[in-house]
């Protein structure tokens, strides 16, 4: 544990990505700081998908992207919940007064992962998007599955969280991903068996209102 939080900038201090020690100081090794500064930015990736989850959002419009949306902020009411239930503080609490039971970090790029992954997967879904889109799904899901290790493993190295704080953030981002999935495609079927009941009694009605005529 630290005695206190090295120099960091506030905005990097606010998203839980500061080093451990101060980077400016000369007399850090070359392969030490290259370490240190790729385990900030791991830190930072679920942030940037964040932004990029929230942008292709308001941007595609589309189903899956405005329900991955919906998703995110059921994931973190489910977080603010569980920490504040739980209580438990993080291996360094310096850096950060907020909980560290359990990591958002790995529960929201888990859950960004396997959203992108079960929308590649799921049939129905391929028939609403564009080919460009289904591409990014690909895409992004790749991007996600190479950069988990690095969010992980950057997040206990940072001391931000102990190993079970991580476990339980993937678990948690695991199950709700499942779940909402599950739910949203049977909202989906729903929908889509009224939109056809909704134009088979509009064909029936068409030749009935003819006849009237």
């Amino acid at each position: 544990i630290m005695a206190s939080c090295p120099p960091c900038p506030w905005i990097i201090q606010k998203l839980d990505s500061c080093p451990t020690f101060d980077i400016t100081d000369p007399s850090v090794s070359k392969l030490y700081l290259a370490l240190e500064l790729l385990m900030c930015f791991g830190s930072l990736i679920p942030w940037v998908s964040s932004a990029w989850a929230l942008f292709a959002g308001i941007y595609c419009r589309t189903k899956p992207r405005i329900q991955l949306c919906s998703v995110l902020l059921l994931q973190y009411c489910a977080l603010k919940i569980v920490k504040e239930i739980l209580k438990e503080e993080r291996p360094n609490f310096e850096c950060s007064k907020t909980y560290g039971m359990p990591s958002a970090h790995c529960q929201f790029i888990i859950a960004y992962f396997l959203w992108d992954f079960l929308c590649v997967l799921y049939e129905p879904y391929k028939n609403t998007i564009s080919e460009k889109e289904n591409a990014m799904f690909k895409y992004s899901a790749l991007y996600h599955l190479i950069l988990i290790p690095l969010v992980i493993t950057s997040r206990i190295y940072l001391l931000y969280h102990t190993t079970k704080q991580v476990v339980v953030g993937i678990s948690l981002g695991i199950v709700l991903t499942f779940l909402c999935f599950y739910v949203t495609q049977r909202i989906n079927k729903k929908q889509e068996m009224l939109t056809k009941a909704q134009k088979d009694q509009q064909i029936i009605k068409s030749p009935q209102e003819k006849k009237h005529r």
